[in-house]
């Protein structure tokens, strides 16, 4: 597909699931297509994902595909979201480029996607592919990632007392 196509497939923060609420941007400007898949290796940079391109088999990054109504407007929201494009410090986090992705019927389309742009040493790779899954288990397993501080339990004695009845 051309540099002008109406796809883009996103697989962090703008999926229908994330809890940053800029989904509600891809609403805006387009309309979901369906769950897809990228060929490439996902890892967590911050609160935040970012893939980058795999030859390896079985290694994909699953998102969504949405088709957007007015891709020029989107884009110029999108490039802001994502800090890329002019007006930018080089280099870029990310860089928007298109490629191909397998919709989950099998279909293959190309889509614009962000590809992390950065070095990738020390970053963890996400090695299940999904950034929702993965959100979603650290949100339950960690008061950190919610910014509460863990307390010590009291010294035995000194906790909450019973109410007499």
């Amino acid at each position: 597909m051309a540099k002008n196509a109406a796809y883009l497939f996103v697989y962090g923060s703008l999926r229908r699931g994330a809890k940053k609420g800029m989904n509600r941007l891809l609403a805006r400007y387009g309309r979901f297509v369906a769950n897809a898949t990228y060929p490439g290796r996902l890892y967590r940079v911050a609160d935040y994902p970012g893939a980058v391109p795999s030859d390896r088999p079985g290694e994909v990054v699953h998102g969504e595909v949405w088709r957007l109504a007015c891709p020029e407007r989107a884009f110029v929201r999108l490039d802001e979201y994502e800090a890329c494009g002019p007006g930018f410090p080089e280099p870029a986090e990310y860089v928007r480029c298109v490629a191909e992705v397998t919709l989950a019927g099998g279909e293959t389309v190309s889509a614009w996607l962000y590809l992390y742009n950065l070095p990738t040493e020390g970053l963890e790779v996400i090695g299940h592919g999904d950034y929702l899954h993965d959100a979603a288990d650290s949100q339950g397993s960690s008061c950190f990632s919610r910014g509460y501080r863990l307390l010590s339990p009291p010294p035995p004695g000194e906790g909450a007392k019973p109410r007499s009845k």
